[in-house]
């Protein structure tokens, strides 16, 4: 049998934890199964869990990191001997494979919970040090140490465990076949491939594009090491370690990218960018069918994903980044972005009006440009007009005319926005207002009978406000242009197989506010296979919404400072924070990850 056990060493003194099937959840919140009073340590730390023969170190995302052997990780498979730090808090950890003479007794004999010297005896130990001296067999109860994989195999059988473990299999990695930027399909997909072989590189691109697929990333990045490469992922916003590679796979399926791209493989020292595609079959099952609008074409069964590449000369070599555009994980229609109702209800009626600017707001990364995507959609394009200007034109959509920005050719946003006036518009949409032209010819269309759509760059619905007369434009064309305002983050959901309820602190209460009326459980990320360990599947929007009513449109002419719009907009304006902690209160998303997000 095996005997595991933390030797947990604080402040106060030295103890022992018990390690078992259960995973052992590390923090300053109390219910957690150790709890630490560090204040370097978050609320929800790090978990210890079984994996295979042994034990496997996740962090959970904390605030200052978890520290294995004086090095930082975010993930580990643990040792006999090895030590975990958190702050002051040191951790080490002892794995013993005892047989059944020296144990005695089965398993139950041995109490949960912390251990103690008599406990310790139960399994034929006098005490706590002599049991770090026994002698590591291997029995029927206990086997010896596991056969070690084959290294050129494990980044292989990595990607194939976490595509295996997600919940999402549409299809299978001989479904992918690879497209050229001209349309050519250079890999069929169902040709049969395996690793080792001549084609392991197509073999490891489609896997990881089938990882891709089934965790919903939105990068793929290759980054050249000293003596190898190293791979990782970008889920629901954040970048998770997935495997290392030796040069000589990284540097083929660098070459096999180029080749997707054609681009010139001999060039390895200067930046290079190109794009390709795949596609698979789409199950007519594989999502909910949502009400179609008017005029908008039936679905495909074919699932095509588009990828943006990009290469730039690093110390080690080119490190590639490949930009993933995977439609059948963004919203379609303004249905799926999850908006509260009183904002989807204004928005639906707005989208059928002959005029105004509605603008979208956030950072970078926050969905803006989805958003924008999933309202033209929601629009009939049956009996309207529809032109769009985009740096570049990411998706493609039916019905509409897009043309892509070109500053070296004059083709700037500005000018692209004169010339489409001439072009009958009902609905434009501008990928983002940033310079003084382009944000004065989008409100003189918007106040001429055209719907415009863009987005720009602030902090909130207020700061738009401030944006649009910062750019020199008239304070009255602001105030009769402008017509909605929606700011937007994404924040991850929880991930349903593996969140962990406790009871709200009293300073989880004070910051949810209202939202925390009658809440007597709310929910924080673990970590299990279906989510890679991060406690975390898939994101959600949160939203605030600005109308431009009569008393803010009065408001606009006289110079107004931030605190005038908050007090205009009245009690029943909902922030960006009070929509986020409405989902925490309803056990879609953490504290901690609305913290992280949006701030206090």
């Amino acid at each position: 049998m095996e005997y595991a056990y933390l030797r947990v060493k604080t402040a106060d003194g030295e103890r022992p934890v018990e390690l078992g099937s259960t995973a052992l959840t590390v923090g300053r919140h109390e219910s957690n199964a150790l709890v630490l009073k560090d204040s370097m340590a978050s609320r929800f730390h790090c978990v210890i869990e079984r994996s295979g023969d042994g034990y496997m170190l996740r962090d959970l995302q904390s605030r200052n990191g978890t520290l294995l052997n004086g090095q930082r990780v975010m993930s580990a498979q643990l040792k006999s001997g090895d030590v975990v730090a958190i702050g002051e808090v040191q951790m080490k950890i002892i794995l013993h494979h005892v047989s059944r003479s020296l144990a005695g007794k089965k398993e139950e004999a041995i109490p949960s919970g912390a251990l103690t010297p008599a406990s310790n005896a139960a399994i034929g130990a006098p005490s706590l040090d002599p049991l770090d001296d026994l002698e590591v067999i291997g029995t029927a109860d206990a086997p010896g140490p596991a056969v070690p994989e084959d290294p050129a195999m494990l980044p292989f059988n990595i990607l194939r465990r976490a595509a295996d473990a997600m919940p999402d299999r549409t299809h299978d990695i001989d479904a992918i076949s690879l497209v050229s930027p001209r349309g050519n399909v250079l890999h069929e997909g169902m040709q049969k491939a395996a690793p080792g072989g001549p084609g392991d590189a197509v073999f490891f691109l489609r896997l990881t594009m089938l990882v891709a697929f089934r965790t919903h990333a939105s990068d793929i990045h290759l980054e050249p090491r000293e003596r190898s490469y190293f791979l990782r992922i970008r889920m629901d916003g954040n970048l998770l370690d997935v495997t290392e590679l030796d040069q000589d796979l990284g540097q083929r399926l660098t070459a096999l990218v180029k080749v997707l791209c054609e681009l010139d493989t001999t060039q390895k020292h200067i930046v290079q960018e190109g794009h390709f595609a795949s596609i698979a079959p789409q199950p007519a099952s594989s999502k909910p069918a949502a009400p179609l609008p008017p005029g908008a074409p039936p679905p495909s069964t074919t699932r095509r994903v588009d990828y943006r590449v990009s290469f730039v000369p690093s110390l080690h070599g080119q490190k590639m980044v490949i930009r993933i555009f995977d439609m059948a994980n963004a919203p379609q229609t303004l249905e799926e972005l999850h908006l509260p109702a009183s904002v989807h209800a204004r928005l639906s009626t707005e989208l059928g009006r002959e005029g105004g600017l509605i603008l979208v707001c956030g950072p970078t990364g926050s969905g803006k440009t989805t958003t924008l995507y999933a309202l033209l959609r929601s629009c009939s394009r049956s009996f309207r007009n529809i032109i769009t200007i985009e740096d570049p034109v990411e998706i493609q959509l039916e019905s509409t005319t897009q043309l892509p920005v070109d500053d070296s050719a004059g083709k700037t946003f500005a000018a692209l926005l004169r010339s489409v006036l001439r072009q009958d518009p009902d609905i434009i949409m501008v990928g983002e207002i940033r310079d003084p032209e382009t944000a004065k010819i989008a409100l003189q269309a918007a106040m001429t009978g055209h719907l415009v759509l863009s987005t720009i760059h602030t902090r909130d619905t207020p700061g738009t406000i401030f944006r649009l007369l910062d750019l020199g434009t008239d304070a009255y064309m602001v105030s009769q242009g402008l017509q909605l305002v929606l700011a937007q983050r994404l924040v991850r959901a929880l991930c349903k197989s593996c969140k962990r309820a406790y009871s709200p602190s009293a300073e989880d209460k004070k910051k949810m506010g209202r939202y925390a009326e009658g809440i007597e459980r709310i929910y924080a990320p673990i970590g299990c296979q279906k989510c890679l360990g991060t406690g975390y599947y898939g994101r959600r929007g949160i939203f605030e919404f600005l109308n431009a009513n009569d008393k803010l449109r009065d408001l606009i002419m006289r110079n107004p400072s931030s605190r005038d719009i908050q007090e205009s907009l009245g009690p029943e304006f909902v922030t960006l924070t009070d929509n986020a902690y409405e989902l925490v209160a309803r056990g879609v998303t953490s504290v901690d990850e609305i913290e992280r997000t949006v701030g206090r």
